[in-house]
């Protein structure tokens, strides 16, 4: 099998494995031959991948997360053609490999990943790559998983969101009717799948959560607008096509792997779509060689392009910019310094010892309005005897700290990147601790100052009584009943693979919580009762009161009062009354044939 490495702009390296000449591939490559009369003394081409010089740099610059995809129509042979990309320190996506394919075989993949790639980027390379994002091809998951074990070795694969859901929800289920209110279902359930890949944390989370969805799909609120056809087709989807690859996508089986929490490869998708599509693309009738051409110089552009703004960005400081840490890092940077910055305000923190710190978020969250499960979360914040400090939310496991590769630096500009390569991929890589701290005395806790009224009261017992009542239970859920969470879990668990089986006990189930219905914004909370309970105690104790404050103070309430419920008619009734609007209607032309609308009239 013949492949290209670029060595250079013109020179290139052929490398030729008779070993792996075996099988299918053997197979394939005589029946190449044959095809197009090819004699002995003849190369015949069967695969070619390559790579540009800068295109290599990038990929060892920032080689943690790698996505993967394949595309077609860019050939006049038919040929796949299979792109690698990755994230540059500007969040941009960049394409570093790319192949032509005779197919999408598994022997195809099987060389792709344990001969090509390994052999244009390096063993060591292919050593710090920690997460590979692909779509669903069955081939190329099998050979990748091969190829995990024996070349990328620290590394796991994860499945790309956007197949899973989107496309999956587009074949398996379809539109659940033309109304507003079915489409705004599609998209809650929609986002509740996509909030496995983004926000859950824990497997216990992940089974709640897990747990809610189905409560809620098969809850009144929602049959009675799509149907119970509509929502077994919904529970069968998610049981058959989504939770059956819930390891390769939900974030709480990766939680720790440098992937800057990536899950979706839609971002080398677009890369792809402006390859056939921008004004100087390749077509569907173009010869290898020409379509190649044309790529390698709609990469250099993007390089250059790329390099500039890197260059630009690392080179000039925004006038707008006046932090401290604005003229040491680039825009992006300097975004999630700022970001962390704010949002350490609405934070609370409790000393447990001299190394070890609890952590819990304590801003505003609207609540009320929050289908989705909101999780209290006690983070665990330590220093270990190197004094390096470590949070038990691998913040920075997943994240790290985002290095600047431009392509032109200075002498000492190169010596800095070189020292911060080097302490980038020593181990471990977690931040250290200040040289001094407060002792456990003078800084025991701290509130932020846009902490909710509830915690900015609270004395330093009060927050360690608090911490403790949280992490006694393995999950905390602010806006459903735990205990009522934790049935449906049960329900879950009893019915695992059986979609069927489940569909009515999850149903009483979700008889227990009030979910957020079309066009409401209501949600169940941890105590809910009737408004005759709130109102009677409220009541009973506004009697008490007048009784006490004498006859005008009472007259003055019983007016008051009176005009509320005035009020509360008018903002009731004017609820429940049409709305004023134009009703159009729809006739068709004689002439044209066409539809026109026309203005009726109004009431």
């Amino acid at each position: 099998m013949d492949y290209i490495g670029n060595q250079g702009h013109v020179q290139c390296e052929v490398l030729a494995y008779e070993e792996v000449f075996a099988g299918d591939l053997f197979e394939y490559a005589l029946e190449r031959c044959k095809a197009v009369s090819a004699r002995d003394d003849q190369h015949v081409l069967i695969s070619l991948v390559w790579a540009m010089p800068i295109g290599k740099r990038c990929l060892q610059a920032f080689p943690e997360l790698l996505f993967s995809d394949a595309t077609h129509k860019t050939n006049q042979e038919n040929r796949p053609l299979i792109t690698f990309g990755v994230k540059d320190a500007q969040g941009r996506v960049q394409v570093v490999i790319r192949a032509w394919a005779p197919n999408e075989r598994a022997w195809m993949f099987r060389w792709l990943f344990q001969t090509a790639v390994p052999a244009i980027i390096g063993k060591a390379t292919c050593e710090r790559i920690r997460l590979v994002l692909t779509d669903g091809d069955s081939q190329e998951l099998t050979q990748l998983d091969a190829a995990i074990s024996s070349v990328f070795t620290k590394c796991v694969r994860s499945r790309c969101g956007w197949h899973i859901i989107h496309q999956g929800w587009k074949q398996h289920v379809g539109s659940l009717g033309r109304n507003e209110e079915a489409k705004e279902i599609a998209k809650r359930i929609r986002s509740w799948l996509y909030s496995f890949m983004k926000s859950i944390e824990t497997l216990d989370e992940y089974k709640a959560s897990k747990a809610l969805l189905l409560s809620y799909v098969n809850s009144e609120e929602v049959v009675k607008v799509i149907g119970d056809n509509n929502a077994d087709h919904i529970v069968t989807f998610v049981h058959s096509n989504v939770f059956v690859h819930e390891q390769h996508f939900a974030r709480c089986f990766y939680l720790d792997v440098r992937g800057f929490d990536a899950y979706s490869n839609t971002c080398l998708e677009g890369t792809n779509y402006g390859v056939k599509y921008c004004e100087n693309r390749v077509l569907p009738n173009m010869s290898q060689a020409k379509a190649t051409k044309v790529m390698t110089n709609q990469d250099e552009d993007k390089f250059t392009q790329n390099q500039k703004k890197a260059s630009d960005a690392f080179h000039k400081t925004p006038l707008q910019a006046r932090t401290n840490t604005s003229a040491h890092v680039l825009q992006t940077a300097e975004s999630m310094l700022q970001q962390a910055m704010v949002a350490s305000e609405s934070y609370i923190s409790y000393r447990v010892c001299e190394r070890k710190w609890w952590v819990l978020y304590s801003g505003h969250r609207n609540l009320p309005v929050r289908l989705l499960p909101v999780f209290a979360r006690v983070r665990t914040v330590s220093i270990d005897k190197n004094n390096r400090m470590k949070c038990s939310c691998f913040e920075y496991e997943r994240k790290g700290i985002p290095l600047l590769d431009p392509s032109e630096l200075n002498e000492d500009e190169l010596n800095i990147r070189n020292k911060l390569v080097t302490a980038r991929w020593k181990s471990p890589q977690t931040p250290t601790a200040p040289a001094s701290m407060k002792s456990l005395d003078e800084g025991r806790y701290s509130v932020g100052s846009k902490s909710e009224d509830k915690f900015m009261s609270m004395t330093g017992e009060d927050l360690f009584l608090y911490f403790q009542a949280l992490m006694k239970n393995k999950l905390s859920i602010l806006n459903y009943n735990i205990e009522r969470v934790e049935k449906a879990v049960a329900v879950m668990e009893k019915h695992e693979g059986n979609a069927v089986g489940m569909t009515q006990e999850m149903h009483n189930c979700s008889a227990d919580f009030s979910f957020v219905g079309p066009g409401d914004e209501t949600s169940d909370v941890a105590n809910p009762v009737g408004s005759h309970k709130v109102l009677n105690l409220l009541y009973k104790e506004l009697t008490q009161l007048c009784d006490v404050a004498g006859n005008d103070k009472t007259a003055k309430t019983a007016r008051d009062l009176e005009k509320l419920i005035i009020a509360l008619k008018e903002e009731i009734a004017s609820e429940q009354s049409p709305p004023t609007c134009k009703v159009v209607s729809c006739m068709v032309s004689k002439v044209s044939g066409k539809r026109k609308h026309v203005k009726q009239f109004k009431y």
